[in-house]
């Protein structure tokens, strides 16, 4: 059962026999509507960057934000995002409606979950902190399956190719990135292959592009790294500093339709957007700074990007000309 009401009032809810919890709350008539749509300017030229809005506890006076860290825009449009409180929630900004997933224990044990990809089936593929696994959830929140795997050390991004079923991830834990199945059998992982120089030291955000590569955030040697479908290296970009196109702690990590790179550049606070070869194009940023931005979705309907930074969403939106 899902309630439907204004954010502030006290939410009824109810516990599916699953374990988990499924809320429902508009957003209308609340600061949240207007802070993330309003006019912006007319005049803007490609690759400028407006923030039409910021999705944070202080300004909806609501537990909407609690360190947001995944985010996926899900085939419904809706952006998916994770949370320090053990949620997922769905935002849609088309009739400013929230529905959260309260996960904190999914079919009687408990998850943590940290990022998330959406399949073209619209169901969630989640890594999770506490089972240091992967579980796949409906869109309602329903728990589909536990990878159950072994090979996982503190996973973090998640990307899915869509055309293959194959799901990479982020194996920090272990530096490299594993492949599996979209059913969760264990395909391969990545380090043993790579030559030396491209070996990865804490992966964090990954994502893959129209053309199949894998685009993996190497977090603490502060570049980005890009490889095939096979995992033979493409090329590398980033170093660390604080100068744009440079890189301190990168994390969060996606592509757009043009194959664009959106990057989360945590220890500079800010994203950066880099051409499919790896040239920079322009730092995103608006009326509010980001503050150890670590998770970042693509909405190419809408020409948006969204932003999980330090308890709050940013939303931004670009000039098509």
């Amino acid at each position: 059962m899902r309630t439907t009401t204004t954010l502030g009032e006290e939410r009824q809810h109810n516990v599916r026999p699953d374990m988990t919890e499924v809320r429902s709350t508009t957003l209308r008539n609340n600061k949240m509507a207007s802070n993330v749509i309003h006019t912006t300017p007319k005049s803007r030229t490609r690759n400028q960057w407006i923030n039409i809005g910021r999705i944070s506890n202080d300004e909806t006076e609501d537990d909407i934000c609690d360190i947001p860290r995944g985010l996926a825009v899900d085939k419904e449009g809706k952006l998916v995002v994770t949370d320090g409180l053990r949620r997922i929630q769905k935002l849609n900004f088309r009739n400013f409606e929230r529905t959260t997933i309260v996960c904190e224990t999914l079919n009687a044990q408990k998850v943590f979950p940290l990022h998330i990809a959406v399949s073209k089936d619209n169901h969630y593929f989640v890594t999770d902190f506490q089972s240091q696994d992967v579980f796949i959830c409906d869109s309602d929140g329903r728990l589909v399956k536990y990878f159950q795997t072994k090979s996982l050390a503190d996973p973090m991004g998640i990307a899915i190719n869509t055309t293959t079923n194959i799901v990479y991830v982020a194996n920090k834990g272990k530096h490299t990135v594993s492949m599996f199945t979209s059913d969760g059998d264990y395909i391969k992982s990545f380090d043993q292959k790579v030559p030396e120089n491209s070996q990865l030291l804490n992966p964090y955000g990954i994502a893959v592009d129209h053309k199949w590569n894998v685009v993996v955030s190497d977090r603490s040697q502060h570049r980005i790294q890009v490889f095939d479908a096979s995992f033979n290296p493409l090329f590398t970009f980033g170093s660390r500093g604080s100068t744009p196109g440079l890189l301190h702690h990168p994390e969060g990590i996606a592509v757009d339709k043009e194959d664009s790179i959106y990057v989360c550049d945590n220890g500079n606070d800010r994203v950066q957007k880099f051409s499919s070869n790896g040239g920079f194009i322009c730092c995103i940023n608006g009326a509010y700074p980001l503050k150890n931005p670590k998770g970042v979705a693509i909405d190419d309907e809408e020409n948006r990007v969204f932003v999980a930074a330090f308890n709050a969403i940013y939303i931004y939106e670009c000039a098509t000309t």
